[in-house]
């Protein structure tokens, strides 16, 4: 379960990075393309895809933590994807490492 960690984390920042390029605008937009390409040129396992859905799963569960008192959102929509999207990234994972077991023998 290390690597849905790992690539859960790499997830989370990645989707952080691109909240932030929003709030800080142009200015770094320059730097942070390039730094974006870069990571996605070096995505090798496709198995790491769940690990970004995990990580934008974890993120909107952070926004749904933020709102919880409903001050300014509904926090409910907010948890029902986060929490979908972090299911899905890490059933999906067992579910192509079990099948990867199987082939494997």
């Amino acid at each position: 379960m290390r690597v849905v960690e790992r690539d859960a984390a790499g997830g989370r920042h990645r989707i952080l990075r691109l909240i932030s390029l929003a709030s800080v605008g142009l200015l770094v937009a320059p730097l942070a393309v390039p730094i974006g390409l870069f990571a996605g040129w070096r995505l090798r396992n496709p198995w790491e895809l769940l690990g970004l859905l995990s990580g934008l799963g974890l993120v909107v569960l952070l926004v749904a933590f933020i709102q919880r008192d409903g001050e300014w959102m509904d926090p409910r929509p907010w948890f029902a994807v986060g929490a979908a999207l972090v299911a899905i990234g890490v059933l999906g994972f067992a579910a192509a490492r079990a099948s990867y077991r199987r082939s494997t023998g």
